[in-house]
């Protein structure tokens, strides 16, 4: 008896090592799949602009990091004792106009520096709904909480948001000419404007990176099609039924590393996750002689790993390993 429809995962031209450099933008599920890789030791630089739900504001906001657009005080817009920028999330905000400019100038090199030598980008897509500030037109990433007339709300078509991931696509490509592209869709539901307004979005979404697929360097995951019919149940969404539950993230994270990881990285990451959840440990008597014992283990145990020449660092967890030997010992 089937009881479940198992989705078949791509093969990758590439594989990822613990020396890859990953990088993740888009939705806040590129956040959940991005901490995953970031918790088990690999080389990330995660939503370093901030979260970008739809695919105009996404290649918008990484062309302040191409030089394409510049930064200016004049597009800031003032509210709640906060200068706010329409095309980056509320976490730049502050309350000097240069304080703006400058926390986003430090991510935007950040950004810079790290994508020129990046392997793989993962590009999550979340929605083709979009939010135009009526004053200017303009597609705006975050809305700030600004009174909601000031808005007018609308979908993107098909041949926007083409032309907006062809836009991000070839920006990446001349900044690092060797990088490999994956996009992905969110399976975080968008339900603002109802349930079939967010499956045109998802559908609009789908049908713009599948144009994609012929170009080089660029791949995608069934991130969507995990959620909407390998799990297909609502025990995997959160108890808002919205976004994604940890249990859903982790299958489709198990799933990305089965189809992305190499032989090697395989291995050393069931290392990697041996010795973190004993990091995580915490005894009942911390000062006992078996304590003691088990943290020198460990220490030495990440030293190794540490210095094997993986690419794994380990060197944060010794440090508080020794912290706690000097406490207990």
């Amino acid at each position: 008896m089937l009881l479940k429809t198992n989705i078949d995962l791509p093969e990758y031209p590439w594989k990822i090592g613990y020396k890859s450099k990953l990088f993740f933008a888009g939705s806040c599920f590129a956040d959940e799949i991005g901490q995953k890789f970031l918790d088990n030791k690999f080389h990330c630089l995660v939503n370093p602009l901030g979260i970008q739900f739809n695919p105009v504001s996404l290649s918008r906001a990484l062309e302040y990091g191409f030089g394409t657009l510049n930064l200016s005080e004049q597009r800031l817009e003032h509210r709640d004792n906060r200068w706010h920028h329409f095309d980056f999330h509320g976490v730049f905000s502050g309350r000097k106009p240069e304080q703006t400019i400058s926390a986003l100038k430090k991510q935007i090199e950040l950004t810079k520096t790290f994508l020129q030598d990046t392997d793989i980008a993962f590009i999550t897509l979340g929605t083709a709904q979009v939010h135009k500030y009526k004053l200017t037109g303009q597609i705006v990433a975050n809305n700030h909480k600004f009174p909601a007339h000031l808005f007018e709300g609308g979908m993107l078509s098909l041949e926007e948001v083409t032309e907006a991931l062809t836009g991000l696509i070839n920006g990446l490509k001349m900044w690092n000419p060797e990088i490999q592209i994956v996009f992905t869709v969110s399976p975080v539901r968008y339900l603002s404007n109802g349930m079939h307004q967010n499956q045109l979005s998802k559908a609009t979404l789908l049908m713009a990176v599948d144009a994609l697929m012929d170009l080089e360097h660029v791949s995608y995951f069934p991130a969507y099609e995990i959620f909407m019919d390998d799990l297909r149940d609502y025990r995997f969404y959160g108890e808002d039924l919205v976004h994604p539950a940890k249990s859903g993230v982790d299958y489709v994270w198990e799933l990305l590393t089965k189809a992305t990881l190499d032989h090697e990285t395989t291995g050393l990451l069931s290392q990697v996750q041996k010795l973190s959840q004993s990091f995580k440990h915490r005894p009942i008597y911390p000062d006992s002689p078996d304590y003691i014992a088990f943290l020198t283990k460990l220490k030495v145990d990440m030293e190794i790993i540490s210095s094997g020449g993986f690419g794994i660092d380990f060197s944060f967890e010794i440090g508080e390993l020794e912290k706690r030997m000097v406490a207990f010992g």
